[in-house]
């Protein structure tokens, strides 16, 4: 699982194809339904202890793939980011880490 080098975002100009490769890597690591929403669809921090655990594993799973998805000089780009898999101002994504406290750490 994950991304030949080649094929990790590396701007704007990869941005659709490698869009299309994290989804289904997402899918093949069961974090989609974390990974890919939208406002209709909102990733719901669960309050119960057990529950927490897991989502906080697949948190961490997802935001490791997304991390070995792109390239090295586009991370200064996503630390710290609510939306983590902005690469530069003109590559927005319907998809997120949604971090308890709504950043990466």
């Amino acid at each position: 699982m994950g991304l030949r080098v080649e094929d990790r975002l590396d701007g704007q100009t990869n941005y659709s194809i490698w869009k299309e490769r994290m989804q289904s890597i997402f899918e093949e690591a069961e974090v989609r339904d974390m990974m890919v929403h939208t406002t209709q669809n909102p990733v719901v921090v669960p309050t119960d202890a057990t529950q927490l655990v897991e989502y906080n594993k697949k948190n961490n799973k997802g935001k490791r793939l997304i991390l070995d998805g792109i390239k090295n000089h586009c991370i200064p780009n996503v630390r710290g980011k609510a939306m983590p898999m902005r690469c530069g101002q003109h590559c927005p994504i319907s998809t997120r880490v949604p971090m308890r406290t709504g950043r990466w750490s």
